[in-house]
């Protein structure tokens, strides 16, 4: 990869300005294109995607920490934190 990007830049530099701007669109409009194109792949296909990132996990060892708590919806709490409390918390603050 890191090969074909140094020939690229070195047949830019050797072009004229005309012909190295409508190279450098057309390399900017694929990188949208393929952007656009695998971010609607990936909503139309996410069970599988996160299946098969899931697959993957099991098999290196490591395990999704989720990283809010779902009795209050905060990010880490502290040990011992309750919906109670962090009523008392909004009063105070």
């Amino acid at each position: 990869m890191v090969d074909l990007v140094s020939i690229l830049y070195k047949v830019l530099l050797h072009m004229e300005r005309s012909s190295r701007m409508t190279t450098i669109g057309i390399l900017v409009l694929g990188i949208g294109a393929i952007l656009v194109f695998g971010a609607i792949y990936y909503k139309t296909n996410k069970a599988n995607f996160d299946a098969w990132i899931e697959s993957w996990r099991h098999k290196t060892g490591t395990v999704a920490v989720s990283r809010t708590d779902s009795r209050v919806g905060t990010p880490f709490p502290k040990p011992g934190f309750t919906q109670k409390d962090s009523g008392a918390l909004r009063r105070c603050f």
